[in-house]
């Protein structure tokens, strides 16, 4: 994965020199590139279901390594009233 895939990639176009800098600095080898890719894969919607200005900054998001961060669990859906009614019989 090149600088330019990982951009295509991510849901927030600004600050594209910031990035591409810290990038380089990183210089991920194929491993962690993958795991970039693989990271973005679930993460990416997550962010396009935030509005803008709460989406971290590219160069955030490499600087703080987000790539390892822990997979959210997803929320667990509410029971209805009628469904809370039948747990007590």
């Amino acid at each position: 994965m090149t600088f330019d895939e990982f951009w295509k990639l991510y849901p927030r176009k600004d600050a594209k020199g910031n990035a591409r800098k810290i990038w380089e600095r990183i210089n991920p080898g194929p491993e962690l590139q993958a795991k970039i890719a693989a990271t973005l894969e679930w993460e990416a919607p997550l962010f396009l279901e935030r509005e803008p200005q709460y989406r971290p900054l590219p160069s955030t998001w490499l600087n703080g390594e987000r790539w390892d961060d822990e997979r959210p669990i997803p929320a667990r859906p509410q029971k209805t009233e009628q469904q809370r009614a039948g747990d007590y019989f």
